[in-house]
């Protein structure tokens, strides 16, 4: 099987792949560690209320360790970490 990887932030971006590409399966990785909740809400209906960036003020709730945060910190554009 195939599957996709990358800037897939939104249900839209990963029906385009896998329309648009024909491929089966998507990777969401990244933006699972923005909304962890982002399957749950998209089987809900609720793709409005997906989170595409991640505040500063809500790295506990996300759980982010230490060690990670300093990784993205560093890295800009790896996740979308807004003050």
């Amino acid at each position: 099987p195939l599957i996709g990887v990358g800037q897939v932030a939104t249900p839209d971006d990963a029906v385009k792949a896998m329309n648009d590409f024909g491929i089966p399966l998507i990777a969401i990785g990244r933006q699972l560690i923005v909304d962890p909740d982002w399957v749950e809400k998209v089987e809900d209906g609720e793709e409005e209320t997906i989170l595409t960036e991640i505040k500063t003020s809500n790295r506990e709730y996300l759980k982010i360790p230490d060690a990670m945060w300093e990784y993205v910190r560093i890295r800009p554009y790896w996740l979308p970490i807004v003050d």
